[in-house]
């Protein structure tokens, strides 16, 4: 029985030379530069996501340093021969100067010492020992420290490769012994080119759309995009077809799911929630099927804010029509019913029920009027106040005399989130008549002395009775935190220097700032409630409130 020989595409088509390294200039520069010039560093290390190229490009250095070329008496070179002892044996993976080691299922501190004993023998085969190390993050702490001085100075026949995708979790006292490559994330656009090359290379059979959704469900990975690839052509009997790929990737056809949207945006529901069923049944993702429709509102979002004429951008017929019909508002409307039902989706316990509930919403966007239609003329004539009002006359007219805004009960009052001017001390030792206005200027003056959470509770529990120069009285609310009166005492005596009394009553005396403060804020709500846009907005959106804000959140 003959036995199979065949190899997969990510093996067959495997870089050996730098030449063939695809989309990683800036690093097989840097080491050709290196390799001419005999400045070799003694340790690298290269990271990147999966399938870019971190061992390949490993095992392509080794060969490049052993090389002895053609007449076996040749020098380290950027271009390997191939054909030589060094080189052959390498490509049978049994050269015994290169030794490659997987930190995944060697993690121990005896592994890294089995290396650092191997050290001391001098290369047998070729020019020098070269150890690259796989996945070099899985190495424990102990196996790391046992590694440091070794890496620093190693002896002058030996050379580290260290290869990781999680180069945060290498220690930085390894880190800076090595000189350190980042690899790139391939571009769909990059590997859509790459692989139709290697499609054509193998003389097989493919359409442009197949290639293009490999290549995006590849992530930026050379080799994943390969093995989809073996796939692809193994479920075509030959031939890389877009159907078989939808079919494969559990993916929406691009017509299909343009169509969907179309159905979306015209707000038949019906059509959409048939469209979505029978997808399900043919095998399509729901919550692939959602990041497909929110990948065209992306790209229809593009191209509408390009701007230019639809034969300009090249867009199909249905993107065409599509591009005719939406607008930018709609548009970015529609992305964010999107996400945030992908954000649902994924703690769904039934998928598909999700995305139809998310489709639903999508479809009723149509009849959701406009900012700029609410805001008719008309409106816009009857609501002076609101629309054409000078900031500084509104602030006359509505805001009361609070100065800073109180935070709800949970949550301490800070003083970055409205900056106040530093109050001159002297300009108020004359207090007013007006214990609540006295009052808050003593918060004021905690406010600049970053007495933050002494203003909160001020604000919060004291009921003033009467403020001023020199006496304080005043009724605690209840929850009242027992270190209050030693704290306002100590700052009275700062904020104006003169003997003070304090004196707790039973007396009601005013409301706390905080209660005058939410009293405000009713009122400026019933004011709102009474202009023409807000009372139109509230009758189109049923359900609505209105947010109340402080008076200093009012421009």
């Amino acid at each position: 029985m003959a036995s199979s020989n065949y190899t997969v595409l990510a093996r067959k088509y495997r870089p050996k030379t730098f030449r063939d390294v695809f989309g990683q200039t800036a690093l097989v520069q840097t080491l050709e530069n290196s390799i001419k010039k005999n400045r070799l560093a003694h340790a690298f290390i290269f990271t990147g996501v999966r399938g870019v190229g971190k061992t390949t490009t490993a095992r392509i250095m080794a060969r490049a340093l052993n090389c002895l070329g053609k007449d076996g008496k040749g020098n380290m070179t950027v271009d390997p021969c191939g054909v030589c002892a060094s080189c052959t044996a390498l490509d049978h993976d049994r050269h015994v100067d290169v030794i490659e080691v997987d930190a995944a299922s060697r993690t121990g501190v005896d592994d890294v010492r089995d290396i650092i004993d191997s050290l001391q023998y001098k290369p047998v085969a070729g020019r020098y020992k070269i150890y690259i190390i796989d996945e070099v993050h899985m190495l424990s702490k102990n196996a790391f420290n046992a590694l440091l001085k070794t890496l620093e100075e190693p002896p002058g026949h030996a050379k580290f490769i260290f290869a990781t995708t999680e180069i945060r979790k290498v220690p930085v006292t390894i880190l800076s012994r090595c000189q350190r490559f980042d690899l790139k994330r391939f571009t769909a656009a990059k590997l859509t080119t790459y692989f139709t090359m290697l499609l054509e290379k193998e003389k097989v059979t493919f359409e442009p759309a197949a290639v293009v959704l490999i290549a995006q469900a590849a992530d930026g990975s050379v080799r994943d995009g390969l093995t989809l690839m073996d796939q692809a052509i193994n479920m075509g009997d030959g031939q890389v077809q877009e159907a078989i790929v939808h079919q494969m990737l559990g993916l929406g056809r691009s017509h299909d799911v343009l169509q969907l949207l179309d159905n979306l945006f015209q707000g038949e529901i019906k059509q959409a929630l048939a469209a979505v069923e029978s997808m399900y049944r043919d095998g399509v993702d729901p919550l692939l099927l959602l990041q497909d429709l929110m990948h065209w509102v992306h790209q229809l979002s593009l191209k509408k804010a390009q701007g230019d004429s639809i034969k300009e951008l090249g867009v199909t017929a249905l993107e065409g029509v599509l591009l005719n019909k939406v607008s930018i508002p709609l548009l970015t409307r529609a992305w964010q019913v999107l996400l945030k039902g992908w954000q649902e989706m994924k703690t769904a316990p039934h998928a598909l029920k999700s995305l139809q509930m998310v489709l639903i919403r999508f479809a009723y966007l149509k009849d959701v009027p406009s900012l700029s239609a609410l805001l008719s003329d008309e409106q816009r004539q009857s609501s002076p106040t609101v629309l054409q009002a000078e900031p500084a006359q509104r602030t006359t007219q509505t805001v009361p005399q609070v100065e800073r805004h109180i935070p709800s009960q949970s949550a301490p009052s800070s003083s970055t989130q409205m900056p106040l001017q530093a109050i001159d001390v002297k300009k108020k030792q004359q207090l007013t008549p007006d214990a609540l206005e006295n009052l808050r200027l003593f918060v004021q003056y905690l406010e600049t002395q970053k007495a933050a959470i002494l203003a909160s509770q001020v604000e919060r529990f004291v009921h003033v009775i009467t403020l001023t120069n020199g006496h304080l009285a005043v009724r605690y609310a209840a929850g009242v935190p027992t270190n209050l009166n030693a704290e306002i005492k100590k700052h009275l005596s700062a904020w104006i220097d003169v003997p003070w009394t304090f004196t707790l009553s039973t007396d009601e005396g005013h409301p706390t700032l905080l209660q005058c403060v939410e009293k405000e804020r009713t009122a400026l709500v019933e004011t709102a409630k009474k202009e023409p846009m807000v009372k139109a907005l509230l009758e189109t959106f049923p359900g609505a409130e209105i947010e109340s804000v402080t008076a200093r959140s009012i421009p």
